[in-house]
């Protein structure tokens, strides 16, 4: 399984909206990473690009993350 990594929190929160497997975080306090299954090129390009994705998931899935990284 592939895995992709990133320290854009607001990219990971997308990411998380949706629908990818978050695998977990790594790294030491202040370089964290978000690690993920199966991202495209396509899906990362759609956040750039203004994919549209429901406000209400998108605020969830960063308080989500952010309590994992401030929980670890």
């Amino acid at each position: 399984m592939e895995c992709y990594e990133t320290k854009d929190t607001a990219l990971a929160s997308y990411l998380l909206a949706t629908e990818h497997q978050l695998l977990g975080i790594a790294g030491p306090k202040g370089q964290r990473v978000f690690r993920f299954a199966g991202v495209s090129d396509g899906d990362r390009l759609a956040y750039y690009q203004d994919a549209p994705v429901g406000a209400r998931k998108l605020f969830e899935s960063y308080r989500t993350l952010k309590g994992l990284l401030f929980a670890g």
